[in-house]
């Protein structure tokens, strides 16, 4: 990283995160805020590829769940697997997985992550678009919502790209701000 401005304490150990980049402030609200963290001590991973079970934990983390492993040496898919039971029983998850299969190590499509975020706000109405850029039918309502209320902006709705770590901590910024 060859800026000279520095980051921002709470980031300072992640050396792939730049102080220039696009979502370096949604970055360290999601750290600030505890939704996320990173991939390693060195490593936030801002362009790896988002897993739908990282998806459910930010989200549940968001809303205040506590999902936390109860000892240091617990193995992330215990609280990973509460994530994911949290979010099946409050409707963030499920209802339309054609083969009732979770997938929690795939990643996730912006769509995805758009239609959960969507659902955690309780599927709220918002206006069609009239362009939707190769979204996928049952996503529509949750990417109308998204472009509405100011969590993906309409040039990059990009519905069928794998999300990025980076491109999911901007979108629960955005939510929750």
């Amino acid at each position: 990283m060859s800026s000279a401005k520095p980051l921002p304490e709470l980031l300072a150990q992640y050396v792939d995160v730049d102080p220039e980049d696009w979502y370096l402030s949604a970055v360290e609200q999601a750290v600030r805020q505890r939704f996320m963290d990173g991939r390693d001590v060195n490593h936030f991973g801002p362009n790896d590829p988002f897993k739908r079970a990282q998806g459910v934990c930010a989200i549940a983390r968001a809303a205040g769940v506590s999902i936390d492993a109860p000892f240091s040496d617990a193995v992330a898919s215990l609280f990973c697997r509460k994530a994911i039971a949290w979010a099946r029983e409050h409707d963030v998850v499920g209802g339309n997985l054609p083969d009732e299969m979770f997938r929690p190590t795939d990643a996730a499509t912006r769509a995805e992550m758009i239609q959960m975020l969507f659902k955690w706000q309780g599927a709220p109405e918002a206006p069609a678009l009239d362009d939707w850029q190769d979204t996928p039918s049952w996503a529509q309502p949750a990417v109308a919502w998204a472009v509405s209320s100011g969590v993906v902006k309409t040039d990059a709705i990009r519905a069928n790209d794998v999300c990025t770590k980076a491109e999911a901590a901007a979108m629960l910024s955005r939510l929750v701000d």
